[in-house]
């Protein structure tokens, strides 16, 4: 039994809606436990039995699992490469992008004085990948024929990530326990996923078998990097307080937006339709008899 595309009544559209509802759901909830039940120097809950502890648990992973099999069992049919086409939103979604990136890379003031050979590759692809950010920005403003020719250049962006994500490993701390470190590390992983089916729709590489997958990473990567952005910026604006292992980062929200507005270009622009044309009929021959005389 075909098991992907088998629930017909399961469409693109409504799994976006329910992801979305779901997301708002974590999110409201990571509000809560962040600016009530978390202590920021520890990055642990300070009240262990309070019910939102397990309920964030049970909920990321229904979340994270119950998404992913959804858009594997949707009944839409798999849709082929992107366009690389004009698109305000995206060109937006990607400037912004850079420009959060930019800032964490050269206005972050990072040192390369005692720096370890993956923070030196990471800061290298992170530089490189504000540069590629800015391409696609110019691409999806302009419409500039140049953008399908970057293929393997958008893959330069998953090795940022990559190196990102295996950064958080090096971190001493108990990631079971450190929620805001957890969702953190899943939030990078899967925005890792998604650059790459990004960059293979794009590139219409096999881009005809990945559009659950790129549809699911991108839901999920948004929401888990929102989880942990915004009630960590809420904290810092309300209380002047970071937590522990895992200070705002504004790259985290531009990802975000940036799942989002390339989620968008699987919507098609309306195709023109063709105005009829109706062959002259032939006259009748006593007619055209009648004008002839």
């Amino acid at each position: 039994m075909k098991i992907k595309g088998s629930v017909k009544s399961l469409n693109y559209q409504k799994l976006f809606l329910c992801t979305g509802l779901v997301g708002l759901v974590l999110i409201a909830l990571r509000f809560y436990q962040v600016l009530s039940i978390l202590d920021p120097e520890t990055g642990f809950f300070t009240d262990k039995n309070d019910p939102t502890v397990w309920l964030f648990y049970i909920l990321t992973v229904v979340f994270v699992l119950g998404t992913l099999m959804c858009f594997v069992l949707a009944g839409d049919r798999d849709i082929g490469a992107l366009p690389v086409r004009r698109s305000l939103p995206h060109a937006a979604g990607s400037i912004i992008m850079a420009a959060a990136l930019a800032r964490e890379v050269f206005a972050g003031g990072f040192s390369f004085a005692g720096a370890t050979k993956l923070q030196l590759a990471g800061a290298f692809a992170a530089a490189l990948s504000v540069i590629v950010f800015f391409l696609d920005f110019i691409v999806f403003l302009t419409g500039a024929a140049f953008g399908a020719k970057l293929r393997f250049v958008r893959l330069i962006p998953v090795l940022w990530t990559f190196f990102l994500t295996v950064g958080y490993f090096s971190i001493t701390a108990s990631y079971l326990h450190s929620t805001q470190l957890l969702l953190t590390i899943f939030g990078s992983a899967f925005f890792m996923l998604y650059l790459f089916e990004y960059a293979r729709k794009l590139a219409d590489i096999n881009a005809g078998e990945n559009t659950a997958v790129f549809c699911a990473t991108g839901a999920i990567a948004a929401v888990l990097l929102l989880a942990a952005a915004l009630p960590a910026l809420a904290l810092k604006l309300s209380a002047g307080a970071e937590i522990a292992h895992c200070p705002f980062q504004a790259f985290q929200l531009t990802a975000a937006v940036f799942c989002v507005t390339s989620l968008c270009l699987l919507r098609r622009p309306a195709k023109e339709q063709p105005v009829p044309t109706v062959p002259f009929a032939e006259k009748p021959s006593d007619e055209t008899d009648a004008e002839q005389a």
